[in-house]
């Protein structure tokens, strides 16, 4: 499926982990750690719970944990991504995920990176440390909620939502899926697109022809019809057809060893980077 669970591996004793990016793009994806978006140059853009928020230079985004989220860093963005236990923020909130950079962030975050690339004794302990100052100084000086902010419904029903077309894309309709999530046909129609960043039409096409390409490598001997059937689709040509627009060759040219540039796993307990190949990692 392409909006899931991300799990990030932190080193041991750690409550951090970070890395910079130029031209950073990833999927639809969410975490159980709270993440911390700083843009050290340029212009990028983060659709967090279907809103759009616009970065510049010395911009940073909260990102509260559970929501499902992706980022665009544009050709000239440089961005330094920051995910943290949530224990070292509490139920606390800000009224405004996106601020300014008045807390020295990205110096302070350089920091933190620079701890994890030398490894010197008790780095853990002093980017623990570096990163508990930066936040409680980001918390005193910007306008908190009330009280602590909950995931919505709608949001824990897509997630909900997106596991099921991951387990029966071959049969689950438009029509279901709207009815899944107790909306109207046009409402969910916006909604989807909001959240996933792709229509429900497209967006299953693609769950379906990486299922095609997986039965492909693994069962050599099965048939084209075989494929199609098992993976929702009416007619061969309507395969060859969204096979064709999502990975640019017909089934039968598929080379050994392609993978589509989409990143899933099957369940929480997997590792997984929601990064695409065409980001580049400054580390």
């Amino acid at each position: 499926m392409l909006a899931r669970f991300e799990r990030r591996v932190f080193d041991e004793g750690c409550k951090v982990w970070i890395n910079r990016y130029k031209e950073l793009y990833n999927i639809p994806h969410w975490h159980f750690e709270d993440e911390l978006i700083a843009c050290a140059c340029g212009t990028a853009s983060v659709v967090m719970d279907g809103h759009i928020f616009t970065l510049e230079s010395n911009d940073c985004l909260l990102c509260r944990r559970e929501c499902i989220h992706y980022i665009s860093g544009g050709g000239d963005g440089e961005l330094i991504v920051t995910q943290f236990d949530r224990h070292m923020i509490g139920g606390q909130w800000l009224r405004n995920p996106l601020f300014r950079d008045q807390y020295g962030v990205i110096d302070r975050l350089e920091q933190v990176y620079h701890e994890f690339k030398e490894k010197k004794l008790r780095y853990a302990e002093k980017v623990n440390a570096i990163m508990t100052s930066l936040l409680i100084d980001i918390f005193r000086g910007e306008d908190l909620c009330g009280e602590e902010v909950q995931e919505s419904a709608s949001n824990h029903r897509f997630k909900e939502l997106l596991a099921q077309i991951d387990m029966h894309s071959d049969e689950l309709s438009f029509n279901e899926a709207a009815d899944f999530m107790n909306m109207s046909e046009a409402y969910f129609s916006r909604f989807f697109k909001r959240m996933a960043g792709m229509n429900f039409s497209h967006y299953l096409n693609v769950i379906r022809v990486d299922r095609a390409i997986d039965l492909l490598k693994n069962e050599p001997g099965i048939t084209m019809a075989d494929v199609m059937s098992q993976c929702g689709f009416n007619t061969l040509r309507n395969f060859n057809r969204v096979f064709k627009e999502i990975t640019g060759m017909a089934p039968s040219q598929m080379p050994d060893g392609f993978v589509l540039d989409v990143r899933s796993l099957a369940t929480e307990e997997t590792s997984f980077d929601p990064t695409l190949d065409s980001s580049v990692s400054l580390g």
